[in-house]
């Protein structure tokens, strides 16, 4: 009987800690560090890893974020080819409760009849521009460790993948009302 209970109190110890463990971390990080796209008319939109809402911090937070244009198959490539142009690459060591952590600042202009993307620091100032019909994607990744006070630290990484036709709707959307708002992210990817 001695040896039944040992094995149980063993199966407890090395299966079943370790899966609830698990499933309690996931569960408390689920809302926490998401991706948001926010428009600020003064400024323009922001990509936020968000914690303004939350009474967590994020640490080792790493970001990208990146243009790309699909250059299709010729008579003498059989293959797509991705050109990639990189906008921001960065690490920072802490995020926070109160704020959020802003990974990506752009504009969206009409010049000339048509939608030009323009990468922009956090106050709206131009650091550089594409046409969008140079644009297939835009692209951020991120990853972030999680504190809680469990200390169960859970790694969060996510790839928001932003397509041309998002951002014509974006356009869209603030040309008619230009006033602060959050927009929906419909391509997000979850990586850990």
């Amino acid at each position: 009987m001695d040896h039944i209970i040992g094995v149980i109190i063993g199966f407890i110890t090395f299966f079943i800690f370790p899966i609830s463990e698990h499933i309690a971390k996931r569960l408390f990080s689920k809302e926490l560090g998401n991706p948001e796209l926010w428009f600020l008319p003064e400024f323009g939109f922001r990509l936020v890893i968000r914690n303004i809402p939350n009474e967590t911090k994020l640490y080792d937070i790493k970001y990208q974020s990146k243009i790309i244009k699909i250059i299709p198959s010729t008579a003498y490539s059989s293959v797509s080819t991705i050109d990639e142009t990189m906008l921001t690459e960065t690490e920072e060591f802490f995020l926070f409760s109160g704020s959020d952590q802003v990974m990506l600042s752009f504009q969206l202009n009409n010049i000339e009849n048509e939608i030009v993307f323009v990468h922009t620091d956090k106050l709206g100032k131009e650091k550089c521009s594409y046409p969008l019909s140079k644009i297939d994607n835009v692209i951020c990744d991120y990853m972030a460790n999680i504190d809680n006070k469990f200390h169960f630290d859970v790694k969060k990484g996510r790839r928001v993948n932003i397509s041309k036709n998002d951002l014509k709707n974006y356009y869209d959307l603030i040309s008619k009302n230009n006033n602060e708002q959050r927009l929906m992210l419909l391509n997000i990817q979850s990586v850990c």
